[in-house]
């Protein structure tokens, strides 16, 4: 496995933290941090953030599979705002927190103290899923700090285990 060089591009995984000694991301993840989940660790308790932070490092990974060539990327910062819920098996926002306010932390954290400018979001708010007008909260945030800290803040737009859409929501695709 090739070492990072500083020159490599860096991107932060807000997420469930990441299991820094993975064999295939050991020496790429640059430094975690846990931002008050209540789990005292940065390491990841779910697995969620490990394989996101695998897709970004790799990309596509079957490619990897087929091919048997890992080519690292990208060098990870680990930004841990995901606890395990061990009812729902997945992971959440702590209870104690905005989701906003923990995820402004982690990338303000990222941003100022590593200079990174991407930043991945791999998690979703299903209880606010936009449905025309308004904005949510989170969004708005999101869109604050890319523009006042000038980064790119990549998020998903759903996960496949939703529910779908009623079909008016996605009838005219762009």
């Amino acid at each position: 496995m090739p070492i990072p060089a500083d020159e490599d591009p860096l991107v932060c995984i807000v997420d469930s933290g990441v299991v820094s000694g993975h064999p295939f991301l050991m020496n790429w993840v640059i430094e975690e941090r846990d931002f008050d989940t209540g789990e005292d660790t940065p390491t990841d308790l779910n697995g969620h953030g490990t394989s996101v932070a695998g897709l970004v490092v790799y990309g596509d990974i079957a490619k990897c599979i087929e091919s048997r060539n890992w080519q690292p990327k990208v060098k990870i910062c680990s930004a841990k705002v995901l606890c395990h819920d061990a009812i729902w098996q997945r992971p959440v926002i702590p209870e104690q927190h905005r989701a906003e306010k923990l995820i402004e932390d982690a990338i303000r954290y990222f941003w100022k103290d590593r200079s990174c400018q991407i930043f991945n979001l791999s998690i979703e708010n299903s209880v606010e899923v936009y449905r025309g007008g308004r904005k949510f909260p989170w969004a708005e945030k999101l869109d604050e700090l890319a523009r006042e800290l000038d980064i790119v803040i990549v998020q998903i737009a759903g996960n496949r285990d939703n529910p779908p859409l009623p079909e008016k929501v996605y009838s005219n695709p762009i």
